[in-house]
């Protein structure tokens, strides 16, 4: 009886190793690296997307904006020139990235005036608006999934409006600052079956194990 006891714990001790490892297996098939916060060198502006003309971003300052300088931040407020980009209506702020698969990215972010997010030139839903103190004068948590990227190079890109008030026309500066605080894997269809399959496999060999318990018991 021992034996069939140490057999029946053995194969659950089996069955949640399998799912861990399933866990693992989905979620290392999608990774994204390289991805860096504004204020880094890596952000560059175009007015136009895709880029035609791509100029280096520039770390702008504006006493109305949440400060670079809180504790914790490791992020900058960037702009296309010391002036705050006044005198443009649309700006496409730019990074790249190595990555693969569907992945989760989260973080704070803000901006003056909103913007919305696009990926290799697709919209990913994401968005910062509608136009407020709220957008500059604090960070905003965020959190959205990537398309499924195939292996190589991407881009993710900012697209800041500026024409609060008037479609035509620029109102004051524009501005962007994000802080990607985690990148998080997410498992891909075949590692949830895996997962599924490996709760059933647990509960299976509990289920076992207590009608085992009483057989012995009558």
């Amino acid at each position: 009886m021992g034996g069939m006891k140490r057999g029946s714990n053995l194969y659950a001790t089996a069955a949640v190793v399998s799912l861990f490892v399933a866990s693992f297996a989905g979620s290392a098939q999608a990774v994204v690296t390289g991805l860096t916060n504004t204020g880094s060198a890596a952000w560059t502006w175009s007015l136009t997307n895709p880029a035609v003309i791509s100029n280096p971003a520039v770390d702008y300052a504006h006493p109305s904006y949440f400060s670079d300088t809180t504790p914790g931040s490791v992020s900058k407020w960037i702009s296309t020139d010391a002036n705050g980009g006044t005198t443009f209506t649309d700006v496409f702020f730019s990074t790249t990235f190595l990555g693969t698969g569907v992945n989760t990215l989260s973080g704070l972010w803000g901006t003056d005036n909103t913007f919305t997010v696009l990926i290799d030139g697709v919209a990913t839903g994401a968005s910062l608006g509608p136009y407020g103190e709220a957008t500059f004068n604090s960070l905003t948590s965020f959190s959205f999934n990537t398309p499924d990227l195939g292996l190589g190079t991407h881009t993710i890109t900012f697209d800041v409006n500026n024409t609060h008030g008037s479609p035509t026309s620029p109102d004051g500066p524009l501005a962007l600052r994000v802080q990607f605080d985690s990148v998080a894997a997410v498992p891909e269809p075949a590692t949830w079956g895996m997962m599924i399959l490996g709760f059933l496999g647990v509960g299976f060999m509990a289920y076992r194990r207590k009608n085992t318990s009483a057989f012995r018991l009558a």
